[in-house]
């Protein structure tokens, strides 16, 4: 069993394993890092944004942006990983 990431930090790291290649340059790393804090900062300010809620409305609104995230990762899974003109 893993441990649970506690930290949006831990979590980027544990993205950073699994997604970004060793290869990739600081540069790289940096921006994937800019756009991992973006996104944990929007869906925070919106879980507080529901906090607000009654809790039906509230459980069913994250069921939608959970969906919606689980549809994004569908559809790039279906793209390709190599760069465009490259062979696969």
């Amino acid at each position: 069993m893993t441990d649970k990431i506690t930290t949006i930090e831990e979590g980027f790291d544990s993205y950073k394993r699994g997604v970004i290649p060793e290869t990739a340059r600081a540069f790289q790393v940096n921006e994937c890092k800019r756009a991992f804090y973006a996104g944990a900062g929007v869906m925070f300010g919106r879980m507080m944004e529901l906090s607000e809620l009654p809790a039906q409305e509230a459980e069913d609104k994250i069921t939608a942006l959970f969906a919606e995230v689980q549809f994004f990762v569908e559809c790039e899974a279906e793209k390709t990983t190599e760069p465009p003109g490259t062979k696969q």
